[in-house]
């Protein structure tokens, strides 16, 4: 009975986690940061007329994100 709500509880948490970090918001008058923990060796940008981003060169692991100019909707960003 323990492993069980241990299990149920840990699947919610992961659940919630996962469900959080999937969108960012980012507007054109401010630059958002991620940190990755590894170094970035692959970066792709869903559509180039919404959003720049780029590898911070002095850190490989770091990514800057912008908006281009305001939008609806949602891009992609993909990043390994």
């Amino acid at each position: 009975m323990k492993h069980s709500i241990l299990l149920i509880a840990s699947i919610f948490l992961f659940s919630i986690a996962a469900f959080a970090q999937s969108q960012i918001t980012v507007c054109e008058t401010k630059t958002s940061h991620l940190i990755s923990p590894e170094k970035v060796s692959y970066l792709q940008v869903g559509d180039h007329r919404k959003i720049i981003a780029e590898v911070v060169p002095e850190h490989s692991n770091l990514v800057r994100v912008k908006a281009v100019e305001a939008f609806e909707g949602e891009s992609s960003l993909t990043i390994v």
